[in-house]
């Protein structure tokens, strides 16, 4: 659903679209997210940046709260959501925040320069 209403924005001066994920109240809170499907995301978001005024300046963020982004081997599942959108990170920014139920947040992907 979210891939298409990112499919039927028509603005041209959007610079920052920011996804949250946050376990229902039947879910525990240290859910797992399926974390290959964010390729869905890769066309309609770098036609987003070609329609653009602004350019390179779209950026993403991806927030978690009270989601686990990393695996038990130590490996960040935010690196999954970079790379499976490879198109737009060569046209935008991505940033993938873990927010804990403290409010406190960690920034465990970063490209482009993303603040």
């Amino acid at each position: 659903m979210e891939a298409n209403i990112l499919a039927s924005i028509t603005s041209t001066r959007i610079q920052k679209i920011t996804f949250v994920h946050r376990p229902s109240l039947w879910d525990s809170l240290q859910q797992e997210v399926d974390w290959e499907i964010w390729e869905i995301f890769d066309d309609p978001l770098c036609r987003l940046v070609e329609q653009s005024e602004c350019g390179r300046e779209l950026e993403v963020d991806f927030r978690f709260v009270g989601v686990r982004v990393m695996r038990a081997d130590g490996e960040t599942r935010a690196a999954r959501i970079a790379n499976s959108l490879a198109k737009f990170r060569e046209k935008g920014r991505i940033r993938v925040v873990c927010v804990g139920l403290d409010g406190d947040e960690r920034v465990f992907y970063s490209s482009g320069g993303a603040t």
